[in-house]
């Protein structure tokens, strides 16, 4: 399964590392980055901090689209055994997992709130994993099988 991040944000930790990171370790700023570092922040060591703040963040965030994909694929197999997942792409701006089933040669993509799912580890609420069910149900097509409508 191919999993990407697309866009960059940070965590808490990682953040908190980028602050007290030597300068050594900062990354070099793009060109382009160096002009957003001049224009909005006034700061270019403050923006590499940020820069690299994401870069530390972004395995934490790969794993987390990896294991949504993973919960996903097994919703979707309880009903389809030949489901597979190809791609999961978390969408750091809309804090969405975009994962993309493959069903007997069928590409289906379903759209997963990374924040229902977060609740969920949480909490271990009934009532979340039926709504997830519910959102994964509604997303395959009904020609791929009338069980996951059930």
């Amino acid at each position: 399964m191919e999993v990407t991040v697309s866009g960059s944000r940070s965590t808490t930790d990682s953040w908190a590392k980028a602050q007290v990171a030597p300068v050594s370790e900062l990354p070099v700023l793009t060109p382009d980055q160096e002009k957003v570092a001049a224009r909005y922040v006034g700061s270019r060591e403050q923006f590499a901090r940020s820069v690299y703040a994401a870069e530390l963040a972004r395995p934490e965030l790969e794993r987390k689209a990896a294991n949504i994909a993973s919960l996903i694929e097994r919703l979707v197999k309880e009903h389809l055994s030949k489901a597979t997942v190809d791609k999961a792409v978390l969408e750091t701006l809309s804090g969405t997992v975009r994962v993309f089933l493959n069903i007997d040669g069928e590409d289906i993509e379903i759209d997963i709130d990374e924040g229902l799912v977060d609740e969920l580890k949480r909490t271990g609420s009934k009532e979340l994993l039926e709504r997830l069910e519910r959102i994964v149900r509604l997303s395959v097509p009904i020609s791929m099988g009338q069980s996951l409508a059930s």
